[in-house]
């Protein structure tokens, strides 16, 4: 039987894009299936959507990852801001294309009481 996956806290809040990295880099060095092109894309990702929104100055509130045998499914949640304005600052700049380029899955949500959501699934 195939253990669920666990959820993996990156950051504390508001979440900071070093600590983001290193911590999704450490859950990658544990997956002997991550490649190091795969590795780059996601460190590069995780870091450029938290800059991004930080830039135009709204908080990540949390990154979360959960990891199979060859995939890492992130979840980035915002700070609630109006959707438009944080929509703006991923597209503003390189996050979202990256975004878009790396991932096999690219989901984005919101809710008025969470904020805006996007979750990407990398396989590695």
């Amino acid at each position: 039987m195939t253990p669920l996956p666990v959820d993996h806290p990156l950051t504390g809040r508001p979440a900071d894009a070093a600590q983001a990295k290193e911590a999704l880099g450490r859950l990658l060095d544990s997956m002997p299936s991550c490649s190091p092109s795969a590795r780059s894309d996601a460190l590069l990702t995780v870091s450029e959507l938290i800059l991004a929104a930080q830039r135009h100055g709204i908080d990540v509130a949390a990154v979360t990852a959960r990891a199979g045998d060859d995939w890492v499914d992130l979840d980035i949640a915002y700070e609630p801001q109006p959707q438009g304005e944080v929509e703006a600052a991923l597209t503003d700049g390189w996050a979202w294309t990256i975004a878009a380029s790396v991932a096999d899955k690219l989901d984005v949500s919101s809710s008025s009481s969470e904020g805006l959501r996007v979750r990407l699934l990398l396989r590695v």
